[in-house]
């Protein structure tokens, strides 16, 4: 589940270049000297590869609206 709606191009700059946005999590559980831990697939993929992963991920993904209520306070 997300809270928005991931496009297929922020899905495949994701793969082919996973350092570009880094997880707003603990840097050092993401991320060894600024980089990504996940490995860069530009050179191991092929284009139809790449597209088959990225369908294959969209449909695994399920939008959710966040709640908009905020609490009262007295």
């Amino acid at each position: 589940r997300v809270p928005r709606q991931i496009t297929d191009g922020y899905l495949t700059s994701a793969i082919i270049n996973p350092s570009h946005a880094l997880a707003p999590l603990p840097l050092k559980q993401v991320a060894i000297e600024g980089q990504s831990r996940m490995p860069d697939y530009t050179s191991g993929l092929t284009a139809r590869q790449l597209a088959d992963l990225v369908a294959f991920l969209q449909a695994h993904y399920e939008p959710y609206q966040p709640s908009r209520e905020y609490p009262t306070y007295y």
